[in-house]
């Protein structure tokens, strides 16, 4: 299956504090689940110890949502959940 990144995706990557390979790992792996605009959510948890803006984390939720392309998926966007001790 192949997975792109929308440039939108890859911008907010950075900023949220999500690598691409994260982003991928949710697509391949999270739970899925419909979304607007005929997309889809894929979301997936990282457990283990995460620091982010100088605060430690217990982990992060990462949910993607990706457009349907003809082999895989188009990530579009990707939003961070940092998850609190």
């Amino acid at each position: 299956m192949r997975i792109e990144l929308d440039e939108h995706a890859i911008a907010r990557l950075e900023r949220r504090g999500a690598t691409p390979e994260e982003a991928t790992i949710t697509v391949r792996q999270g739970a899925r689940s419909p979304a607007r605009h005929g997309r889809t959510a894929f979301t997936y948890e990282f457990i283990g110890s995460v620091e982010w803006l100088g605060t430690r984390y217990r982990g992060k939720r990462i949910i993607c949502y990706a457009a349907p392309i003809e082999d895989g998926w188009r990530i579009i966007t990707v939003i961070v959940k940092f998850l609190r001790p």
